[in-house]
């Protein structure tokens, strides 16, 4: 899921590309490594179509690569060798999910609701309310030592570049009460 969204991200605006090229590819690209999964389970040794399901991967990729511009790059750090590291992240757990036997993926299900019941009735409430009092209780120092209120933080915090005279920035002091 969380490479889907990397994918997605990186080629698709919203207002300015189009979803269905880079939804398309998803779709394909997962599909081929359901069909990988399948010929891999099979009792009879069929490796050629093995070899065809893996040139369709590279021939997917190569084609996404080369077709679907990427539209939102980061411009400090990104994942390296993308799409590749994702489409890889993709096929394994695809992979790996359609290895397991029916207990362990009963098991994987019930863990899977465990997790989803403590996200939405703890996760989603607890950053809310720290998102919501985030600025309550907060103190900042400005470099005369005086204390400001949340309200004048932006007035007392010295901005996040350095002075263009090449002498250090100045910092302020946070501290939480």
């Amino acid at each position: 899921m969380v490479a889907n969204a990397l994918i997605y991200k990186r080629h698709v605006v919203l207002g300015i590309t189009s979803v269905w090229p880079t939804l398309l590819f998803l779709v394909l690209f997962s599909a081929t490594a359901v069909g990988f999964t399948v010929f891999w389970q099979l009792p009879y040794e069929l490796w050629w179509v093995l070899l065809l399901w893996a040139g369709s991967f590279i021939f997917l990729t190569v084609a996404f690569w080369l077709l679907i511009p990427t539209v939102n790059r980061p411009t400090n750090w990104s994942a390296p060798l993308m799409p590749w590291s994702a489409l890889a992240s993709i096929f394994l757990n695809i992979f790996l999910l359609g290895s397991l036997d029916k207990s362990s993926f009963q098991r994987f299900g019930l863990w899977t609701l465990a997790a989803l019941a403590f996200y939405i009735l703890y996760g989603v409430h607890s950053t809310h309310d720290a998102e919501s009092s985030s600025l309550e209780g907060l103190k900042i120092s400005d470099k005369a030592g005086v204390l400001a209120s949340p309200d004048t933080v932006k007035a007392t915090t010295p901005p996040l570049h350095a002075p263009s005279d090449g002498s250090p920035p100045e910092i302020c002091c946070v501290s939480v009460v």
